[in-house]
Order: structure tokens, then C-alpha cells, then sequence
């Protein structure tokens, strides 16, 4: 039985970030927030996961070294794909090219 008290409402203002009590996790994406239940992930150390984990640290060191202007075109073609921004669109670009995608 869960010792939080369940509220059906507006809940923790309107930038609620994080976990509570392990019930429920809170984010805001695109400016929307959401919530979902409160899950605890699998961390599988299988060296196909550590490759991946590889590949998307060295993409963000690649973001990081990334000018302003280049960032800034990253993020203009986020904003024609809608939701998304500039670096997980730069980041999935990025995973792809490495991997040899379409």
C-alpha cells in the first residue's frame, strides 16, 4: 500500500521535476509536463550496452565542441522537425552515423 497520498490534480506546481516517494516521476519535455509511474531501469553491463554508452559520450563530447553558430543550426532544424531540440536531434544524428544507418 503506497504511503503517499494519491492527488488527481495540479500537483507540485508547474515544473515538477524528479521522483516522489518512489510512486510517481515527474519531467517536463517540449515544455509540457508530464508524469509516469516511477520505475527503476535495468543496467545491463553486457558490452554491446557499454559500446552503446560509448558511442553517446563521445557524441556529447562532440556536442560540447560544437561552436555557437553550428549549435545554433542544430536547433533551427529541430524546431521545423516540432519537439525536439538541437542536441538530441545533433545526438541522434550522431548515433546513427556511427552505427553506418541509413
Amino acid at each position: 500500500m503506497s504511503t503517499i497520498p494519491t492527488y488527481h490534480g495540479f500537483l507540485l506546481g508547474i515544473r515538477a521535476r524528479g521522483s516522489v516517494g518512489k510512486e510517481k516521476t515527474f519531467r517536463v519535455r517540449g515544455g509540457v509536463q508530464e508524469q509516469y509511474p516511477f520505475t527503476v531501469g535495468a543496467d545491463p553491463k553486457s558490452e554491446l550496452q557499454q559500446a552503446h554508452r560509448g558511442v553517446f559520450r563521445l557524441a556529447r563530447f562532440a556536442w560540447n565542441a560544437l561552436a555557437g553558430e553550428a549549435r545554433a543550426g542544430w536547433d533551427e532544424r529541430a524546431k521545423m522537425k516540432g519537439r525536439v531540440m538541437g542536441v538530441n536531434l545533433f545526438m541522434g544524428a550522431y548515433v546513427v552515423e556511427y552505427w553506418g544507418g541509413p
